[in-house]
Order: structure tokens, then C-alpha cells, then sequence
């Protein structure tokens, strides 16, 4: 069987082609190298440039603090004390 498509019209036959096949033997997931964002990193590295930007570091540290804020509300306004581990060099450093 070819490959998946891309365009939703072309995906029924996908579809009939499993229903004769009488089981399912398609597993459809995300493929990243079809993501806009993925597609501009993949440039950026191409080009031996440094990707900037924030780090899903950064994401749980802003998860962290959201939900600080969130138990501080709940609590009528209680101070909320957090700890967040240094960021890790990995990440590269902050700016």
C-alpha cells in the first residue's frame, strides 16, 4: 500500500483499503517534519546558526509559577512558595 496522504479527500481510500483488508492495519500519528515551527528549526540547524528562542525548560518553569499563582487565588491569596531547579546548561543560558 503507498503512502498516507496528506490532503483529507485523498484519505477515504485509506479507509476502504482497511475495511477490505477486514482488520485494522493503519496507524495514523503526527509527523513533525510536516510542522511549520519544525520545518524553520531544521533550517536554522541546516545553516549552522544557534536556535534562540524559549526551551520547553522554559515551559515548565512558566507551568511552575501558573500554578502557584492558581493555588495563591484558591487559597484567598496565601503566599505560595515554589522551587525550581536551576535551569539545566543543556538549555543553554538565560537572556
Amino acid at each position: 500500500m503507498p503512502g498516507l496522504q496528506v490532503a483529507a479527500e485523498d484519505c477515504p481510500r485509506i479507509v476502504e483499503a482497511e475495511r477490505a483488508h477486514g482488520r485494522r492495519f493503519v496507524q495514523v500519528g503526527f509527523m513533525r517534519r510536516f510542522d511549520a515551527g519544525y520545518r524553520q528549526l531544521k533550517e536554522v540547524l541546516a545553516s549552522g546558526a544557534e536556535p534562540t528562542g524559549p526551551s520547553s525548560w522554559d515551559g515548565y518553569a512558566a507551568t511552575v509559577i501558573t500554578d502557584a499563582a492558581v493555588q495563591s487565588l484558591e487559597s484567598g491569596g496565601q503566599i505560595i512558595t515554589v522551587a525550581i531547579k536551576p535551569r539545566p546548561a543543556c538549555y543553554g543560558a538565560t537572556s
